[in-house]
């Protein structure tokens, strides 16, 4: 999927009005299902106008839809599918939405359906953020991905082949943008039959002219007449065909890499010339939360997106990690400056992030702040071995360690994804990558050795999180050093660095009761990691730098999506 980060991240909120448990939307006029119950139209007019349940027994069916509203669609298509489909089988079911619901929202649509009820609360707990551009949730053998913003912008980076769409946005006659012929074409360009419950002459005209044959049908509920269209050329079915893959590097972009393509149905090697997350994937605690610029960009929206990816994750996985709130505070009063009206200069939601004064740090983090700075609710710590060997617990995913990889002629395999920092540059010597790496070093420090305990996670230009029994804090950054020891130099700079941002977290140090642990991060030019296509059959993700936790599942995650793409466009 060639996934993009729009102009903006501001998305419209739905004007709704509750008639019980429907939601009524007040800008378009119109209610978001039928009065004569969405569960039972969705599997009238949209999963039985497409053949429904009888095209479950494909082994891999893609569903996109216009109008994603309360999920009801989703949810029913997920359910029926559990029920019908083979066991192998993998569903993808793809939606736009201008004006997302809530959690709450979404609860409350779809609580007069209890059977929905546990599917229901799988997707209100794991919603993306609200960020437009296009977001990705794995629940086990489906996949939802949804674009959050006006379909026109987000129906360009759909390209997985579709089997069957269910139009649904509201009435031709109250939102005709959403049933032009633009967004119509795109339907076209994916593929797939169309059941839509409209039977609007103008919609009907533009299918015709696009080709499609039309069929009108007795309608659902009140609805005198619905559509049915086939596409004018068969749509030629997806290659089941998932040639092996290895992936090289056993550190989060591998072990992420890895299971994005295994639940994408490749048999996944993974080989590493150590043990699992003997790098910097190592480290005891890692902090999880967006890199930010002064304005939107598409670093930026790669970021946040790759934070939503994350957050909505993590619990999958079953992932060890905390949520306490995350503090960042300025560098500088410059930065501190630039941290001020950031809502309404990038358009990110204040639930996101805020900024906040100095006063306000200090009064979350129950301690003298050094200055203003910016609060992220949901950010978090992160333990990087257990993401790593989470990422790596999928029947299709074989792991070898201790195994180094000199040469790529050496792989019986043949697709090949390079996740190994800095090495992977030297696998691809032809490719000019030009990839550096830096040394860093944590500090491990006694519990007992604190003054005062932050009660938020904090970060400054180093950060302070507990784990377990110790108090962590880093890293230092230098890229001269290739040593890999670990120094009570080192240790000092970070105490040094620690007690400039919070004067009274420590008592006098005793660095001979202090431990450590030195990695080195892989960085590229730009800053930007490297992820894509290389040639023919060869890939990489790698160069994350020091926020390799933040990137590299959602990078791995893209590759895999584009690896997917080809494999069943034949």
């Amino acid at each position: 999927m060639n996934f993009f980060f729009p102009a903006k991240a501001a998305l419209a909120k739905p004007r709704l009005r509750w008639e019980d448990r429907t939601p009524y939307n007040e800008e378009y006029g119109d209610i978001y299902g039928s009065r004569a119950g969405a569960l039972a139209e969705t599997e009238y007019v949209f999963l039985g106008g497409n053949g429904f349940p009888a095209r479950w027994q494909s082994p891999h069916v893609t569903i996109a839809e216009l109008g994603f509203g309360a999920g009801v669609n989703f949810l029913t298509s997920w359910r029926q599918f559990l029920t019908h489909a083979p066991p192998h089988a993998r569903l993808d079911f793809m939606s736009v939405e201008r004006a997302p619901f809530t959690a709450e929202e979404i609860l409350r649509a779809t609580a007069a359906y209890p059977e929905l009820a546990p599917l229901a609360a799988q997707l209100a707990a794991r919603l993306p953020l609200k960020i437009a551009g296009i977001h990705l949730l794995q629940f086990d053998r489906v996949t939802l991905t949804l674009g959050y913003g006006e379909a026109s912008e987000m129906l360009p980076g759909f390209r997985r082949p579709v089997d069957a769409w269910f139009l649904d946005g509201f009435a031709p006659a109250r939102n005709p943008d959403l049933w032009s012929e633009e967004i119509l074409r795109h339907v076209l360009r994916l593929g797939g039959t169309i059941a839509t419950y409209s039977a609007a002459a103008a919609v009907r005209q533009t299918l015709n002219e696009l080709g499609y044959k039309v069929e009108k049908r007795p309608g659902f509920g009140q609805k005198r007449a619905m559509i049915l269209a086939t596409p004018p050329a068969s749509p030629q079915p997806a290659s089941a065909q998932r040639q092996p893959v290895a992936v090289i590097g056993g550190g989060i972009a591998g072990c992420a890499s890895a299971r994005a393509l295994a639940e994408r149905g490749f048999a996944v090697t993974l080989y590493e010339r150590g043990t699992i997350a003997c790098g910097a994937s190592g480290n005891p605690r890692a902090l999880l939360y967006p890199r930010l610029t002064k304005h939107w960009s598409e670093a930026m929206g790669f970021y946040l997106s790759a934070y939503s990816y994350m957050l909505s994750h993590l619990p999958y996985w079953g992932v060890a990690h905390g949520t306490p709130g995350l503090i960042k505070t300025a560098h500088s009063a410059q930065e501190e400056a630039r941290f001020e009206h950031f809502n309404l200069r990038t358009g990110v939601d204040a639930e996101i992030l805020r900024p906040i004064s100095r006063e306000e740090a200090s009064e979350l983090l129950g301690m003298k702040a050094p200055a203003g700075g910016v609060y992220f609710p949901r950010g978090c710590w992160v333990d990087p071995q257990d993401l790593c060997r989470k990422l790596l617990a999928h029947p299709a995913i074989t792991v070898r360690e201790h195994h180094a990889v000199t040469t790529l002629a050496e792989l019986p395999e043949a697709q090949v994804v390079l996740s190994n920092a800095w090495e992977a540059a030297q696998l691809a010597p032809h490719h000019k990558l030009p990839m550096g790496r830096s040394a860093g070093q944590i500090s491990l420090i006694p519990a007992a050795q604190l003054r005062e305990y932050p009660a938020r996670l904090y970060s400054h230009r180093g950060y302070a999180v507990p784990a377990g029994d110790v108090f962590l804090i880093g890293a230092t950054y230098d890229h001269d050093d290739r040593s890999g020891e670990v120094t009570d130099a080192n240790h000092r700079r970070n105490y040094e660095e620690a007690c400039a941002a919070l004067p009274g977290l420590f008592r006098p140090p005793e660095f001979a009761a202090w431990q450590g642990r030195v990695s080195f991060r892989a960085t590229t030019p730009s800053r930007m990691p490297y992820m894509g296509k290389l040639a023919e059959g060869l890939y990489i993700n790698a160069g994350h730098g020091s926020r390799g936790l933040l990137s590299a599942p959602y990078a791995a995650m893209l590759l895999a999506e584009d690896i997917a793409i080809t494999a069943a466009s034949g």
